[in-house]
């Protein structure tokens, strides 16, 4: 016996299929608890918590990465990520030079942001790369990677330069209105 297959069956099959996959749906933005500067130039200096960030990289002259912490709400979202934006504003309170390509890490402890150096912070954890911001000047950095959300914790990044390149310096003044700088995207 032969089957026969129909434009309205077709329609039908359509019509009643479930999806393979949903659009994902932002479900909150979360600006950084704190931004904590760590240099190599003054290894022992706690710098506590900043309005500012700074990433330097200077072919191993000086180098300041950033240890940005989040606090993270239980609402539900499965996926995190980090994003980066520098709007161009009257005042452009942000410096870009070199490359502007940014590694982020995990870290095996929580941080202490009053007291973390250099050479007191948490060690990487794991200690390859989560993924890669690329800084754009005036507007959205490219983000590559994203990780599980970590509900109702506290969760913490080391932002540094990728060293490749000659140098980078990335800084800005971090901002809620025109959103300026380091958030975390949650989800779901």
């Amino acid at each position: 016996m032969k089957s026969s297959f129909t434009l309205v069956s077709l329609f039908t099959a359509a019509a009643l299929a479930v999806p393979s996959h949903t659009t994902p749906q932002l479900i909150d933005t979360l600006f950084p608890h704190y931004l904590v500067p760590v240099k190599s130039l003054q290894p022992d200096t706690p710098f506590g918590t900043q309005h500012t960030g700074t990433i330097i990289w200077e072919r191993g002259n000086e180098e300041v990465a950033l240890i940005a912490g989040f606090d993270v709400p239980d609402n539900g979202a499965t996926t995190c990520c980090l994003n980066f934006v520098l709007p161009w504003t009257s005042s452009n309170s942000w410096i870009v030079t070199g490359s502007g390509i940014l590694n982020y890490y995990g870290l095996s402890r929580p941080v202490d942001h009053v007291h973390d150096t250099w050479n007191h912070r948490p060690e990487r954890f794991p200690q390859y790369s989560l993924g890669q911001i690329e800084v754009i000047r005036g507007g959205n950095g490219t983000v590559t990677g994203s990780i599980p959300c970590h509900l109702g914790t506290r969760m913490d990044f080391e932002l540094v330069a990728f060293k490749p390149y000659g140098y980078t310096t990335v800084s800005w003044y971090e901002l809620d209105i025109p959103v300026t700088g380091l958030t975390m995207q949650m989800w779901a």
